[in-house]
C-alpha cells in the first residue's frame, strides 16, 4: 500500500476509548419555563392611499399701486436715456441723437439739417411721469422739454417749452425712444 493511504489510515482510525472519573458538580434546580403568549398573527397593516385633493386655482390679486409703478432700476435706465439725449442735442452730433431715438431716413435729414443750422442747441427733458409696460421692455413717458436754438444766423433764438409723449422701447440693457409726439 501507497505510504499516503497507511498514514490516512492511522490517521482516520478511532483511537481508544479514554475513561474519564466524573466530576461531582452541583446542579441547580431546573429554571421555570413560563409558556410564552401565544402569537396572535396580525394582517398586515394596509395602507388606503389619500383620496386626491383638489385645491382651488388662485384667485388673481390685482397689482397694488406699488407694483404698477416702474421698478427703481428701470427708471433710472430711462431717465438715463433722456440724459444722453439731452447731451446729443447740446452736442449737435445727430449720431449720437440716433443711438437714443429711432429715425427714418427723412427724418433723421431734419435733424441734421436742424444741428447745421444751429450754433447752439439745448434740450433740457423734465419726466413727469413714467408708465412701464407688463413686459418690462416698453414705456411711456409724459415729460416737459424745453428747446432752447441759438441759430448761426442772425436770426432771433427759439425757445420752447413742451410737453411730449415719448414712447420707449427696451433693446438689449438700453432704452430707446421710439416715437415722439
Amino acid at each position: 500500500m501507497p505510504k499516503i493511504v497507511v498514514w490516512l489510515k492511522k490517521f482516520l482510525q478511532p483511537s481508544p476509548p479514554t475513561v474519564q472519573q466524573p466530576t461531582p458538580t452541583v446542579q441547580a434546580p431546573p429554571p421555570t419555563v413560563q409558556p410564552a403568549p401565544p402569537v396572535v398573527p396580525q394582517p398586515p397593516p394596509t395602507v388606503q392611499p389619500a383620496p386626491p385633493t383638489v385645491q382651488p386655482a388662485p384667485t388673481p390679486v390685482p397689482p397694488s399701486a406699488t407694483e404698477a409703478q416702474p421698478r427703481v432700476d428701470e427708471r433710472a435706465a430711462i431717465e438715463q436715456t433722456f440724459r444722453a439725449y439731452e447731451g446729443a442735442w447740446g452736442s449737435l452730433d445727430a449720431e449720437a441723437v440716433r443711438r437714443v431715438q429711432d429715425f427714418t431716413g427723412p427724418d433723421m435729414a431734419r435733424v441734421r439739417a436742424s444741428m447745421d443750422a444751429a450754433r447752439q442747441f439745448q434740450v433740457s427733458v423734465q419726466i413727469q411721469d413714467v408708465s412701464l409696460a407688463a413686459d418690462g421692455r416698453h414705456a411711456t413717458v409724459t415729460a416737459r422739454v424745453r428747446r432752447l436754438l441759438i441759430p448761426k444766423s442772425a436770426a432771433r433764438p427759439a425757445d420752447t417749452t413742451t410737453t411730449n409723449t415719448f414712447t420707449m422701447e427696451k433693446r438689449g440693457d438700453t432704452w430707446v425712444i421710439v416715437t415722439l409726439k
